[in-house]
C-alpha cells in the first residue's frame, strides 16, 4: 500500500511499511478502504438523484454543501503516537447536507475522480454526522498488507473554520496479525470548498437518512486509569490513558484509541482497539529486553467486554491481557486488566 486512500469513501491510507496509509481507504461511510481492495461499510445510502435537502442546514457553521478537496498531510502523521512522516495526497468530494428542527445534521458525500472533478469514483458514499460541533464518521474496510488482508477502522473528525474551510483528523487503524500492519494512524486533514455539485451527480437524500444512535460502546471514553495485575499476584503500575472511542454509524462496531503520556512528560504511545461482537481486542507489537539484554518482540494480546449494566459514560472495565515473549527468554504472562474512568 501507498499512502493515499482509505477512507475512500471510507478511508484513505497510511503509510506503514509495506503498507502505506495514502493508499488505502478514503473516506468515512460505506466505502472501501483502500485503493484496490474494497471492502464497503454498512450505510443505507443508495444513490438517487440529487435533490435539495428538505430541511435546510439550520446553522452556518454545520452547512457541507458543495466540492471539497480533501488535503491529508502526512508530513505531520503519526503512527502509534510517534512521528511518521509519509507523502501529503489529496482526494475530492462532494457533499449534501440536511438538519432537522432539533439542528441534528447530516451530510452524504460521493467520492470524485481524481482526473475529473464531476464525475464519481468507484466507491460507495460516505455519510458522516454533526456531532459536537464536528462532522464525524467511522468506517470498515480492507487494505492489502504484509502479503494478505489487514482488517481496518478509519474515522474521520472535521470542525468548520470558516464558510468553506474545515479541518481535523483521519484516525486509521489496521488490525493485522503480521507485525508490521498492526499500527495506529493520526492523519492530519484540511477540507476546502471549490464549488457547487453538478446538477447531475446523483447523492442520496441526507434528509432520509435514519436518525443517529448512540452506540453503547460510544461510552468508553474520558480519562481512566489503568491497571494490571498478573496471575502471580504481582502488580504493574497504574498509569493513565485517554480514551475516545467512535462507532459505524448506529452499528456496534468501533474503532477505540488510548493515548498515554508518562508523568512528567515523554513520548506519547497511542494504541488501537476494535470492538465488535460486544467485547473489544487489540493486538500490540513491542520491543522488549530478556533478563540477559537480548532484545525481542513481544507481543500483547488485549480483551475486555462491555459492563453489565452499561452506563454512558463508561465507568469500569475489566478484561484480560497476555503477554508473549519468545527466545531467548520465552514466556507467556497473564494479567488481568481493570480500567476505572477518573474524569473526561
Amino acid at each position: 500500500m501507498k499512502s493515499g486512500r482509505l477512507f475512500a469513501v471510507v478511508l484513505i491510507t497510511v503509510g506503514l511499511a509495506g503498507c502505506s496509509p495514502g493508499d488505502t481507504p478514503s473516506g468515512p461511510s460505506t466505502s472501501t478502504l483502500t485503493r484496490g481492495s474494497s471492502s464497503p461499510a454498512p450505510s443505507s445510502a443508495s444513490p438517487s438523484p440529487t435533490t435539495s435537502s428538505s430541511s435546510k442546514t439550520s446553522s452556518a457553521s454545520a452547512a457541507l454543501d458543495g466540492v471539497y478537496r480533501l488535503d491529508f498531510n502526512l508530513t505531520k502523521q503519526f503512527r502509534n503516537g510517534a512521528p511518521d512522516a509519509g507523502k501529503p495526497f489529496e482526494l475530492w468530494f462532494a457533499f449534501r447536507s440536511s438538519c432537522d428542527r432539533d439542528n441534528k445534521c447530516i451530510a452524504i458525500g460521493r467520492q470524485l475522480r481524481d482526473d475529473d472533478h464531476e464525475k464519481p469514483a468507484e466507491q460507495p458514499q460516505t455519510i458522516l454526522d454533526f456531532v459536537n460541533g464536528e462532522w464525524v464518521g467511522t468506517t470498515s474496510g480492507q487494505s492489502a498488507c504484509g502479503g494478505g488482508k489487514s482488517p481496518v477502522l478509519q474515522a474521520w473528525s472535521l470542525k468548520p473554520v470558516d464558510e468553506r474551510t474545515l479541518s481535523g483528523t483521519r484516525s486509521l487503524a489496521f488490525f493485522s496479525p503480521s507485525s508490521e500492519c498492526t499500527a495506529a494512524y493520526e492523519q492530519p486533514m484540511l477540507a476546502t470548498r471549490t464549488g457547487d455539485v453538478d446538477e447531475d451527480l446523483t447523492i442520496t437524500d441526507p434528509a432520509k437518512e435514519a436518525p443517529l444512535r448512540r452506540v453503547p460502546a460510544e461510552g468508553f471514553t474520558g480519562r481512566y486509569d489503568k491497571s494490571l495485575t498478573a496471575d502471580n499476584g504481582q502488580k504493574g503500575p497504574v498509569v493513565s490513558i485517554d480514551v475516545s472511542t467512535t462507532c459505524i454509524r448506529n452499528v456496534p462496531h468501533c474503532l477505540t484509541l488510548t493515548a498515554y503520556v508518562p508523568p512528567g512528560g515523554g513520548a506519547r504511545t497511542v494504541r488501537a482497539y476494535e470492538f465488535q461482537k460486544g467485547a473489544w481486542a487489540g493486538v500490540v507489537k513491542s520491543l522488549a529486553k530478556c533478563p540477559s539484554g537480548a532484545a525481542v518482540t513481544e507481543t500483547t494480546h488485549s480483551e475486555w467486554g462491555l459492563p453489565n449494566p452499561v452506563s454512558d459514560p463508561i465507568q469500569q472495565l475489566a478484561g484480560t491481557q497476555q503477554e508473549v515473549y519468545p527466545d531467548p527468554c520465552k514466556a507467556t504472562v497473564q494479567s488481568t486488566i481493570v480500567m476505572v474512568r477518573t474524569g473526561d
